[in-house]
């Protein structure tokens, strides 16, 4: 359903109208309801051509959204829900999808999302993260999951029980909480299972208390992307 869904906008994008498009699950149709002179019925279609760069996210382990990414040449998209070892299976998942579509795949369009709190000290950071908009939202997505399909997409290992995965369990494993130092050396030893990826991104939650997400954001942008930059001998442009 979803990979005809995407055919089905790319050819909007792509071409004009009269469009007639027959899927299994979708049929778009406007046959008659268009006219050029007044742009009625036209899609329109992206400034960029054929048309912009489209990522894909992805949660869970041989992501089928990672093997859809792989085939059309969109950029992988690791979510901030999973795990390193998952992420690094991301890649590999991606990789093998598109050398079988005859792309090559390039770890430059590897985005990774992360759940990170920056303060002055680990300790504070480790504190604050476990109690704000930050830990809270780990928790709150923790219960939902409980109502459904289970806490397995935050599991490193699916032989976890869900009452293993807590606050404890995410501060060790997913939210990302300390001084630049701390944070970088966390970064570091993930990307030891990820691999090296283009793009780091940092999740936004609620600013609960502004000031110190304000904080956070300054050491993020001031202190720990050039140290990270130049671990990996990045550009800091």
């Amino acid at each position: 359903m979803t990979r005809e869904a995407i055919e089905m906008i790319l050819t909007m994008w792509t071409s004009d109208p009269p469009y007639d498009i027959q899927g299994k699950h979708w049929h778009i149709r406007m046959t008659q309801q268009f006219d050029e002179e007044i742009g009625f019925g036209y899609i329109h279609k992206p400034y960029q051509k054929p048309y912009p760069p489209i990522a894909m996210p992805a949660m869970s382990p041989n992501s089928s959204s990672m093997k859809t990414a792989g085939r059309y040449g969109f950029r992988p998209f690791a979510a901030a829900l999973s795990p390193t070892n998952v992420v690094g299976n991301f890649w590999d998942t991606y990789k093998d999808a598109a050398l079988a579509a005859g792309r090559v795949p390039d770890r430059a369009d590897f985005k990774i999302c992360r759940a990170i709190y920056l303060s002055d000290t680990t300790k504070e950071a480790r504190e604050r993260a476990s109690q704000n908009s930050l830990g809270e939202n780990f928790e709150y997505i923790a219960k939902v999951l409980d109502r459904g399909l289970g806490r397995d997409i935050y599991k490193r290992d699916r032989s976890m029980s869900d009452s293993e995965i807590d606050m404890d369990y995410f501060m060790k494993e997913l939210i990302i909480a300390g001084d630049v130092d701390e944070v970088l050396r966390r970064l570091l030893e993930m990307m030891e299972e990820t691999g090296p990826f283009g793009t780091l991104v940092m999740m936004g939650y609620d600013w609960d208390d502004k000031q110190s997400w304000i904080h956070c954001l300054e050491l993020f942008a001031k202190e720990l992307m050039p140290a990270l930059n130049k671990a990996v001998g990045a550009s800091n442009t």
